[in-house]
């Protein structure tokens, strides 16, 4: 970890092998593993390091993408590191989780994307299931320029799919050489897109010209 204000490098102590997945949730840096766990580190002020806050066990399988307030897709008490419920929806690997305004995200490759809700007992259930005709890598969400909600989906075809939201009608694509592994958001309109050809790309979202607009003098 570093430091951007000090440029101090923080080594973080935990269990050693490949970590796949990273998110941070108040205090608190999580990481998903190779090993089938998960571990939190959370931050001191007084020292300006990371300590080790406890290390999870709950998936037979390797943890490839993380999501506050919910974490095959289990979820998490993120107060008392317990886990509360596994979720069963995919068919295999699920490759990302979002959550936003009480709704769950998530995408997998099984060719899906299903968007889940949690009722008052908290039961998690799909109410609507996206079928892609690829792999899903990925999931993120964002406004355009127009400050529209657009979502954007990854494929193992080397294509980027924009649906908009909520109605998930598809906004347009974007073709690269390889699988897109991640998409992050940035100031001013901008937003970054990471593939497998160990390219980083740099988009903008442009306005849309006004219907009937012209030019001259």
């Amino acid at each position: 970890a570093l430091n951007i204000h000090s440029a101090l490098e923080l080594n973080l102590k935990g269990p050693i092998g490949q970590v796949s997945t990273m998110i941070v949730a108040g205090d608190m840096l999580i990481a998903g593993a190779q090993n089938c766990g998960i571990i939190a580190w959370r931050a001191s002020c007084e020292t300006d390091s990371f300590q080790l806050a406890v290390s999870m066990e709950g998936h037979n399988g390797p943890v490839s993408c993380l999501a506050v307030a919910c974490g095959r897709q289990n979820v998490w008490d993120i107060d008392t590191f317990q886990c509360i419920k596994t979720l069963s929806g995919h068919a295999d690997v699920v490759t990302s989780l979002v959550h936003c305004n009480g709704y769950l995200f998530s995408s997998s490759l099984d060719c899906t994307i299903k968007l889940w809700f949690a009722t008052e007992r908290q039961n998690w259930e799909v109410i609507y299931t996206r079928k892609e005709e690829n792999g899903v890598l990925a999931l993120c969400g964002m406004n355009d320029a127009e400050t529209k909600p657009v979502f954007f989906c990854p494929c193992n075809d080397n294509i980027v799919r924009l649906y908009e939201l909520p109605s998930f009608s598809e906004k347009g694509r974007i073709f690269s050489k390889r699988e897109v592994r991640v998409i992050e958001r940035g100031p001013k309109n901008l937003f970054f897109t990471g593939d497998a050809s160990d390219a980083l790309t740099v988009w903008k979202w442009r306005l849309k010209p006004q219907e009937g607009s012209t030019s001259g003098s």
